[in-house]
């Protein structure tokens, strides 16, 4: 519905400046973003999400991180992070 009317409301010669149209627009692509985003989603087996956050404590060495993964407790071992296109 909402596709059908912002493409209505350019057919009826509405600039893509106008507000509502913009918003209309703007919908559209995170709802086709958020799509995509579902549909791409790999699972790796053995891989969790976390969030980082740097240490402005300087208790930690070059190349070393501090890792709690919840129910699974701590990580031990070699890690590979990467960083999220998000």
């Amino acid at each position: 519905m909402l596709f059908a009317l912002g493409l209505r409301m350019i057919a009826a010669g509405h600039e893509l400046t106008e507000p509502r149209l913009c918003e209309m627009v703007g919908r559209l692509v995170a709802a086709d973003v958020a799509q995509l985003r579902r549909k791409f989603n790999i699972t790796v087996a053995g891989s969790i999400y976390l969030f980082g956050v740097c240490d402005e404590s300087g208790q930690l060495g070059e190349g070393e991180i501090y890792c709690h993964a919840g129910v699974e407790g701590f990580v031990e071992g070699k890690v590979l992070i990467t960083r999220s296109p998000m």
